[in-house]
């Protein structure tokens, strides 16, 4: 009996897809259905690979066939990409190919890429305005215009190239075109919106030629008149409206009259006419042009580059990934005989993780299944969450549909405790429908463990202090000695350890304040993590090895002699640099004498002779972090050896010319560059915590899963570029039917919304697979964050993981049981507010450490005398307390609770909301404020938080009728100790009668009097350092404005509140 020409097993989380391949294959070769030499086995991964390949050997000694076992050596199981090398190679002379390809280095891409970038000149159009498109500074990641530009026409080049040989079809932009014409809709005579809008505003300006902000009776109305005049003065002119559609965009939204603002009747009218010209926007075909013309400059700059790209390769004999799978592809098409051949050689193809293919890859495997070579594909579209990676579920989607009579999907799940299966089950349904398909229980091991916990939010707090409740409840597991976990190598049920927890975020971010907050704990934390190069011991190294490396080089002799390994000082070191001597530490004399031997010896002997003669290994022995320094040295000395073993055509094409010490440390610099990861400590750390993103943890499984940050919002982010087809109905044409389309950002959001909206049901559908994916981790236990405070019944202008697993799956809380699908579910609520833990309040305080924690050994920390006066003081660190009634308080409210949620950590939300509390006052647009403040605001933003600050402004002229205002006021003062006093005043209100000092909190605590109590020694701090600057004006009182809150609490200050 044959094979069937297609089986598609559909494999859902926990259910055994890597088992079901190896038995299934096992018992074919027992059938003899198949060779074991003749099985091509596709993952995507070496690992997987490897994985699989001893899976199946170890099934058939299993089952006695000693073999088959051996014969499993000469079967071809590899990544896709090996997979394509080997079609390559073996039959390269028919296809007039080199037989021996070489796979090109990063290096050697890097450089080629950049060099077939810098020579196109297809995106000439754009290059002189860029800001005009869309790029501009990112305060961010500190990257220009051009940078970003760059960035953006690589990822259409990365899109390019998994569609094959369609990548320079030069159709592809006119389609791409016809797309964004048809999404934008219709469009009206330029020349006529345009004068429409100049007569509206130039009757406007005749009858009104001086702005309003002297009628109006509040400051807010009168910055906004302002700069709606200043606005209305730029559109006089024809050329600002020929191209500025940020200021059509801004006519839109010109300020009338208010409640409390009384304009001239007149001037409401003909603002009213000036916004409906300005409402031509929408129809406006300037913005669509520009659209089409950006979109025309990264199509022709990519294709361009793409094919540049492709003669430096060929000219160089050299080959990378996806040439290796669209050469064999070719190879395939034209050469029948090659499909023939590999048909008599091959009795079975097997194809895992297939939801993640991309168009080429899936062409390519697809080419061998139609040419009749039996194919078994195991995927699960409930886990394709590659998208980001150019991959394409929507593949395997339409190849279950058309073959539903080959799909056969696995119904057992052997991973999850039935308790916890149960639950994940109903989410399952509410995720996805009819296309779930439910899990029986396999896994019988038992469990003490409940099998579901919620921390539950009730108010909005800091992303770091909900970190610290969940990693609470994780250290609290950890200590009980009666919390057990079933070990599935031993088992048998034993104590927890770290290692048997995971906790997972959609981003590093994120998970970043849980690792911090497990680290307070003393929890030991494995988290993959940047910053290799510029770890210190890595510094040391690279210094010490440049300056082994040449003698005269100051900065590296600088640098080693103010380490804790040297003797100098930062001062003594400089005096003798300027005195222009040469320092003399003993730390350097170690590392003169292997200068002799530079010249003749390898980078990789060099360094490690220069880590012996520093004793670097023995050095780190006491360090806190001493095992990740020696992972990070042990990787440097790695890195010397593969440097060593380079090609040397490649180095140089790469720039790097010769094998010296000085061309190895700038190899290296390069390198850190683009792989910068620190790497694990340890090969295991069973005592270690493990932090993944939720992408990172597909494949991986523990006893105990938290799945937190799901407060996090589903990003669907403009402009973009996609793959879609033109016609699915042949899948033996897919690549012919492929187009990329590109998706612009418009001034006017409307536009912009009309685009968003053709990708966010693709961005739905990855938040549901995501979320899968984290929530089918655990075996005994998912602690789940439950933000309450999402789920109010505001609408809301983002919206997160969470709101999206409520929405499908109807998950609610009663009492102390969840409720999914119509049935309810034991489950331990732990109810937290915005508050800290008191864990992490006792984590703060009476810190010792055995061994200093940087530094020369002989320094140790030691509790300081008493009564000593410090040279300086910084307010904001006195940690002191006063004590402040609620009485003593005059609190006002100028604005309604501050629902923007900027997903930042809390230090970067302050500093946001402080400058925006400095800059904003209503005669600044938007792109202006986004400049001053650093933050890409959105437009809703903008508006929201200008009305609030201006709402204060209005307060501020009410209450204190101020002669002047200063904002960050840098104070440099002595106070009457004699300590310098250095700080800033948020605000100085200057009276008639006397100042006062206003400090802006950005803080989000329910017990704003007692905070105030904490804050307060700070302001009398800064009121004493006035003192002395100002003798003849006295500091009448200090205000803390609770911008979150919209609440200012103000303290008159009596005479023997001196500070």
């Amino acid at each position: 009996m044959s094979l069937p020409p297609l089986t598609i097993i559909p494999a859902g989380a926990g259910s055994g897809k890597t088992y079901t391949i190896q038995t299934r294959l096992a018992t074919w070769v027992r059938e003899r259905k198949i060779s074991p030499d003749k099985i091509v086995a596709v993952t995507f991964t070496e690992a997987a690979a490897s994985e699989l390949r001893d899976r199946i050997r170890a099934e058939l000694v299993r089952q006695g066939r000693l073999e088959d076992a051996l014969g499993l050596d000469r079967a071809y199981i590899s990544t896709i990409h090996s997979f394509g090398l080997r079609i390559l190679t073996e039959f390269a002379f028919d296809a007039g190919y080199n037989p021996l390809p070489r796979l090109l280095t990063e290096d050697e891409q890097g450089v080629l890429i950049r060099l077939a970038l810098a020579a196109t000149d297809k995106a000439e159009a754009i290059m002189g305005d860029l800001n005009r498109f869309g790029y501009a500074w990112d305060f961010s990641s500190g990257k220009g215009a051009e940078d970003k530009f760059r960035e953006r026409v690589l990822q259409v080049i990365r899109r390019l190239r998994t569609l094959g040989p369609a990548a320079v079809n030069p159709q592809l932009a006119q389609w791409s075109a016809d797309l964004v014409r048809q999404h934008y809709g219709p469009v009206e005579d330029a020349e006529k919106l345009a004068a429409a809008l100049q007569k509206a505003v130039t009757d406007l300006l005749q009858q009104f030629p001086e702005d309003l902000s002297v009628v109006a009776s509040t400051s807010g109305v009168a910055r906004r008149l302002a700069e709606d005049h200043r606005q209305l003065r730029r559109a006089c002119h024809a050329e600002e409206l020929r191209q500025n559609w940020g200021l059509w965009n801004r006519l839109r939204t010109l300020q009338q009259s208010t409640p409390h603002n009384a304009l001239p009747e007149a001037y409401d009218q003909l603002t009213e006419a000036v916004t409906a010209a300005a409402e031509g926007l929408l129809r406006h075909p300037g913005p669509l042009e520009e659209a089409l013309l950006h979109g025309s400059a990264l199509y022709g700059a990519a294709q361009d580059s793409l094919t540049r790209f492709a003669n430096g390769k060929a000219d160089r004999g050299l080959v990378d990934y996806t040439d290796m799978l669209a050469l064999a592809l070719e190879i395939l098409e034209r050469n029948p005989a090659v499909l023939d051949t590999l048909q008599e050689r091959v009795d079975c193809l097997v194809i895992d993780e297939f939801q993640d293919t991309n168009p080429l890859q899936f062409a390519l495997l697809w080419s061998l299944a139609r040419a009749g070579i039996p194919t078994l594909i195991v995927g699960d579209l409930k886990q394709a969450i590659m998208g980001f990676q150019d991959a394409d579920s929507r593949l395997l989607a339409e190849l279950q549909k058309q073959n539903s009579a080959a799909v056969t999907p696995l119904t057992s799940n052997w991973r999850s405790h039935p308790g916890l299966l149960d639950w994940i089950n109903q989410l399952g349904a509410g995720l996805f429908g009819a296309d779930y398909t439910p899990l029986q229980a396999k896994a019988d091991f038992p469990t003490a463990l409940g099998p579901l916990e919620l921390v539950e939010f009730s108010a909005r707090s800091r992303n770091d202090l909900r970190a610290e409740h969940t990693v609470a409840r994780i250290k609290v597991l950890l200590d009980d000695p009666e919390t057990r976990v079933w070990d599935k190598e031993l088992k048998k049920a034993r104590p927890i350890r770290g290692g048997d927890i995971a906790i997972l975020c959609p981003t590093n971010k994120r998970l970043e304040l849980y690792a911090e907050a497990l680290r307070q704990l003393g929890v030991r934390v494995r988290m993959e993590a940047g910053g290799w190069f510029e770890s210190r011991i890595v510094q040391i190294a690279w210094h010490a090895l440049s300056y082994v490396a040449d003698p005269l080089d100051r900065h590296a002799a600088l640098y080693l002699g103010v380490t804790e390994l040297g003797t100098e000082t930062l001062p003594s070191a400089f005096g003798t640099l300027i005195r222009e001597e040469e320092l003399r530490d003993p730390l350097l004399a170690k590392l003169k004498p292997l200068r002799a031997a530079c010249d003749e010896q390898l980078p990789a002997s060099l360094l490690a002779e220069t880590i012996a003669a520093l004793n670097l290994y023995g050095l780190i022995a006491d360090w806190p972090d001493g095992e990740q320094a020696r992972a990070n040295l042990l990787r440097f000395e790695e890195e010397a050896r593969e440097f060593a073993a380079a090609n040397r055509d490649a180095l140089a094409a790469s720039g790097f010319y010769g094998s010296d010490v000085k061309t190895f440390l700038a190899w290296i610099k390069d390198r850190a560059e683009r792989e910068n990861g620190q790497p694990d400590p340890r090969v295991r750390d069973e005592d270690a915590v493990q932090l993944m993103t939720w992408h990172s943890s597909k494949g991986r499984e523990w006893p105990v899963v938290a799945v937190c940050a799901a407060d996090s919002d589903i990003k669907c982010l403009l402009p973009d570029v996609r793959v879609n087809y033109r016609d699915f109905s042949d899948l033996d044409k897919i690549l012919d039917n492929a187009r990329l389309d590109f998706y612009p950002e418009f001034v006017a959001p409307e536009k912009t919304e009309l685009f968003r909206q053709q990708l966010w049901p693709e961005a739905i559908d990855s938040a549901r697979r995501l979320l899968y994916v984290a929530l089918t981790r655990a075996r005994e236990k998912v602690i789940l964050e439950w933000p309450v405070y999402l789920d109010n019944g505001r609408e809301r202008k983002s919206f997160s993981y969470f709101e999206q697993l409520l929405q499908d799956t109807g998950l609610k809380v009663d009492g102390n049981r969840i409720v999914t699908g119509g049935k309810a579910f034991d489950c331990r609520i732990i109810q937290v507010g915005k508050d800290r833990h008191p864990l992490f309040e006792a984590a703060g305080t009476g810190t010792t450490h055995s061994l200093p924690v940087w530094g020369r050994r002989a320094i140790r920390p030691q509790p300081l005398p008493e009564g000593l006066i410090p040279e300086t003081i910084r307010p904001s660190g006195l940690g002191l307390e006063l004590e402040v009634s609620a009485a003593d308080l005059d609190v006002a409210g100028y604005a309604d609770c501050l629902n923007i949620d900027f997903d930042l950590p809390a230090n970067e939300r302050g500093t946001v909301l402080h400058r925006c509390y400095e800059v904003m006052d209503g005669r600044h647009d938007l792109e202006t404020i986004r400049m001053a403040v650093r933050h890409p605001f959105s437009p809703e933003e903008f508006n929201l938080l200008q009305k609030r600050v201006i709402a204060f402004n209005d307060w501020l002229k009410a209450h204190f009728q101020p002669v002047s205002l200063q904002y960050e006021l840098p104070v440099l003062a002595l106070n009457r100790q004699g300590s310098v006093v250095t700080g800033f005043i948020d605000l100085l209100v200057e009276t008639e009668d006397g100042f006062w000092i206003i400090d802006h909190k950005s803080d989000q605590i329910e017990d704003r009097v007692a905070r105030f109590a904490e804050h307060l020694p700070q302001l009398l701090c800064y009121r004493q350092a006035l003192a002395t600057i100002y003798p003849d004006k006295e500091v009448l009182g200090v205000c803390l404005n609770w911008i979150t809150y919209g609440e200012t609490m103000s303290l008159r200050l009596g005479e023997d509140q001196g500070g």
